[in-house]
């Protein structure tokens, strides 16, 4: 464990100073690639250049603080955790004995044992009494509880869900019970206003046969009055004829009667 630790160390040092390595490199190459044209240019980028070290070496050394700032915190953190790491192993292993010992009290109980279970019982006890595992124990114990809560929690999930459930197939249910009640009701309705239509058609339709025998009754006394009146009229008009006939008769027997009575005065 710390040997891989110094290891650790060395890569995150290492990783450090590479970008510094680096940047060393391509001022050097740019200072190199430069072509001096003149003395004095020379001087001045001389001057630059040694004002920029200045400069970028108060930097670099706060960086290297940093990187061992960084360093030492990072070692702190493996410590800890290694330790941490150390501890939870010989936890499980001593919650393993615990375990051991405890079914081993519950098989020497069962066998009729007694002093070889209290005596198994009592080494699982006894490991449990190390410092070490009572925060352990405060973990397991929590991380029970939690599971337990979960469980719990999981359990009135699901109760609830089944409750949604079948309160969602209930009003399911209700509307369907409610839809099939309306489309009933629809039903019955279009069958009544069918009905109503028909009794109003056949209203209209006797009342049409009635205006309609009306109207040939009606025509027919027109007509038979139309024939009484033609009757009537032939009849007056033949008695007409007939009176004339017989003026005409009498008229013609008077003058006969009248020439005859004429025709004897004459021959007297």
């Amino acid at each position: 464990m710390r040997i891989r630790k110094y290891y650790i160390l060395l890569a995150m040092l290492f990783l450090y100073s590479v970008p510094f390595v680096f940047a060393d490199e391509d001022v050097s190459k740019e200072e190199i690639a430069q072509p001096s044209i003149q003395d004095e240019t020379t001087k001045d980028k001389a001057v630059v250049t040694s004002e920029a070290i200045e400069k970028a070496a108060p930097s670099y050394s706060m960086r290297l603080k940093d990187i061992i700032q960084q360093a030492q915190e990072g070692i702190k953190r493996i410590d800890k955790e290694l330790a941490e790491e150390e501890i939870r192993v010989r936890n499980q292993e001593r919650e393993a004995k615990v375990k051991e010992f405890f079914d081993k009290g519950n098989a020497l109980h069962k066998e009729g044992d007694l002093k070889g279970a209290k005596e198994a019982w009592q080494n699982a006890l006894n490991i449990t009494k190390d410092p070490e595992m009572r925060s352990y124990i405060d973990q397991a114990d929590k991380k029970a509880r939690q599971e337990d809560q979960a469980k719990r929690q999981a359990k009135e999930k699901a109760r609830q869900e089944e409750l949604s459930k079948k309160e969602a197939e209930r009003k399911a249910k209700l509307e369907a019970e409610r839809k099939a009640e309306e489309q009933q009701d629809r039903l019955e309705a279009e069958k009544r206003e069918q009905a109503r239509l028909q009794r109003e058609a056949q209203r209209q339709a006797d009342e049409k046969a009635r205006e309609q025998a009306r109207l040939e009754r009606e025509a027919q006394r027109k007509q038979e009055a139309e024939q009484r009146e033609r009757k009537r009229a032939e009849e007056k008009a033949k008695k007409e004829s007939e009176r004339q006939a017989r003026i005409e008769a009498d008229k013609k027997v008077r003058e006969e009667a009248k020439a005859k009575e004429e025709a004897k005065q004459e021959s007297k």
